[in-house]
């Protein structure tokens, strides 16, 4: 199993045309092999400024799930090394353009891949098992977010706090820590801050989790039993993106 990432909890939407042309690029574009050891799982390696965007000790195909706002699982294809190669990226807009918003960089990092590492893709419906995210019999236990608070995820070994993120960030975790598509059929609209502890949910010793079924099923449990929500299992059409070709980018 691939190790539990928590890429595209700030997505909000997903791409569909991921075979056509990218938009428009960064003016300064720098990238970079990286060769030490992976970061620790639960950090986030993107930033986002008003004018660019880094990453540091990151794979191509985490660059695809932030870009293309997709999900580890929704996607396939490709050579072995988008999931072990790791890259450093410095991506620059002119400031005289003016500041730009994390959505608005999107499409330009979307260039920057299909221009660096000549990747191409599409997407494929499938009709799969999935989990269905739903609201309970009571309102969800999440507190709308404060229009000056700023968005972030943290996370340790026993606790997720989300701060001020829209309800699809949940499912992109849940759909991760699950390995299984998540759908959002709550109907929640807005931006909400909530914290999950896992240590509540857990039945090791001294409440610790550390084998990935028993995460799946701390971090399930917490979403019901500490959100409200409900969970069940139903067939829906999963949009997978696929991979068609990459190639190692030329350092500079």
């Amino acid at each position: 199993m691939r190790p539990i990432a928590i890429i595209g909890v700030m997505a909000t939407t997903l791409f569909r045309a991921v075979g056509q042309p990218a938009g428009p690029a960064f003016d300064v574009v720098s990238v970079k092999p990286n060769l030490l050891a992976p970061r620790p799982a639960g950090i986030n390696p993107f930033v986002f400024s008003p004018n660019g965007f880094t990453t540091t000790n990151a794979t191509l195909e985490e660059l695809i799930l932030v870009s293309y706002a997709t999900r580890r699982i929704q996607v396939r294809g490709g050579p072995a090394w988008i999931d072990s190669d790791r890259f450093d990226v410095i991506a620059k807009t002119d400031p005289a353009a003016g500041e730009m918003k994390g959505p608005q960089l999107l499409p330009m990092i979307r260039s920057l891949l299909k221009e660096r590492f000549r990747l191409e893709l599409h997407t494929e419906s499938e009709e799969r098992t999935v989990y269905a995210l739903m609201s309970g019999r009571t309102p969800p236990k999440v507190t709308r977010a404060k229009e000056d608070e700023e968005s972030g995820f943290d996370s340790t070994a026993t606790r997720m706090s989300f701060r001020r993120v829209r309800i699809v960030g949940l499912v992109n975790t849940l759909a991760n820590v699950l390995q299984t598509p998540v759908v959002d059929q709550t109907g929640i609209e807005g931006f909400f801050t909530f914290t999950l502890d896992l240590s509540q949910e857990s039945s090791g010793a001294a409440g610790e989790i550390s084998a990935s079924a028993n995460f799946a099923e701390a971090f399930l449990s917490a979403v019901r039993n500490q959100l409200g929500f409900r969970i069940e299992k139903q067939k829906a059409p999963v949009e997978m993106t696929v991979v068609d070709h990459a190639e190692r980018p030329t350092a500079n």
